[in-house]
């Protein structure tokens, strides 16, 4: 019959003691260097943690961004979607307790958030048929194999996207039946950063001044600081 040994049997003359020591031994040492590493580890992500806080901090500093001219509006009219009306009607509300001649609130554009929640279906296809169009025009595949050209073959690419623009333009018609209108969400940037946190200690701290629009003066336009890069004005 086979003798099966365990590979803990006792060697030589060495007692059971000495071999239950050194495993004690050696789970101990396991033991104590796991919280070693562990420790140091979580140690080590920290620093490199606040390192690159640091390093985003100091390239912050050193570095300009759309988000260092920006500030983001809620709370505004839905009707209110005349970028020049807004910025005229925003730079009297920021100019105020600045002389003049003084240029650092300038408002340098605003970009109105619009809301085409109704409209997803046709936004998509008109970048659809762009996005074609310029794969087309970059040698990718012919007309004939296009999504536009299968869904209606009668007609020409170039023809549909001109449709799309002038469909798309009369949505931005003030007094047109088929407008959009805003989210209540908007862009305002700054032609300086000084004027951005200016605006920012005048609206944004506790007890800070209100911003009401004057075709909706019972609601409250809230100012907000931009941390990501907002829409192009």
């Amino acid at each position: 019959p086979a003798l099966v040994i365990s590979p803990l049997a006792l060697c030589g003359t060495r007692l059971s003691s000495d071999v239950g020591g050194a495993m004690r031994s050696y789970a101990d040492l396991s033991f104590y260097g796991t919280v070693f590493l562990y420790v140091t580890t979580f140690v080590a992500s920290l620093f490199y943690g606040r390192c690159q806080k640091r390093a985003s901090i100091e390239y912050k500093s050193s570095n300009s961004t759309m988000s260092d001219y920006a500030l983001c509006l809620t709370g505004l009219p839905k009707d209110a979607t005349n970028e020049s009306d807004l910025r005229d009607w925003l730079q009297e509300q920021f100019t105020r307790g600045f002389d003049r001649e003084d240029t650092t609130c300038e408002v340098y554009g605003v970009s109105i958030g619009y809301d085409y929640t109704s409209r997803c279906a046709d936004v998509d296809g008109m970048i659809s048929r762009l996005v074609e169009q310029v794969e087309v025009n970059n040698g990718l595949y012919t007309e004939i194999h296009t999504t536009a050209a299968a869904e209606e073959p009668s007609r020409c690419l170039a023809d549909m996207i001109h449709e799309d623009r002038i469909r798309a333009h009369a949505w931005f018609a003030e007094n047109g039946n088929d407008r959009l209108y805003s989210s209540g969400e908007a862009f305002v940037v700054f032609r300086h950063k000084a004027g951005k946190r200016a605006m920012l200690k005048r609206y944004c701290l506790d007890g800070g001044a209100a911003l009401h629009h004057p075709s909706a003066p019972h609601i409250e336009v809230k100012v907000w600081d931009v941390l990501v890069e907002p829409v192009s004005a």
